[in-house]
């Protein structure tokens, strides 16, 4: 699968979490940036699920496509993505043959 280059463009911030320790040497998790790739940002929201569940909110879901680098293989579930001044979880990593990954997201409870 050859990804266009003109599809790629968003900036994504990808975190990792990682343990720190605070003045009195307790562990504090903080967020550390693992990479910053340009991508493909495709939006979908819960909303007619939530709205069949009687639920209310809909949670933010989004496809993320980055081109296969060495970084983004590191890239797997539990870690964060940032998309302007959003932040999604990363749920899941699905490789799009040798030359993708898609990231599948969804929107950090607040």
């Amino acid at each position: 699968m050859t990804i266009p280059a003109g599809s790629l463009d968003t900036r994504v911030a990808i975190t990792q979490r990682s343990t720190t320790q605070d003045a009195l040497g307790q562990p504090v998790d903080t967020w550390s940036p693992l990479a910053t790739l340009w991508a493909d940002v495709r939006y979908q929201t819960g909303l007619q699920r939530a709205l069949a569940a009687d639920a209310p909110h809909a949670a933010t879901k989004l496809s993320i496509r980055v081109r296969q680098s060495g970084c983004a293989r590191d890239i797997a579930p539990g870690m964060r993505a940032q998309v302007g001044a959003q932040v999604y979880t990363v749920v899941d990593v699905l490789p799009q043959g040798r030359e993708a990954l898609d990231l599948v997201c969804r929107e950090v409870s607040s």
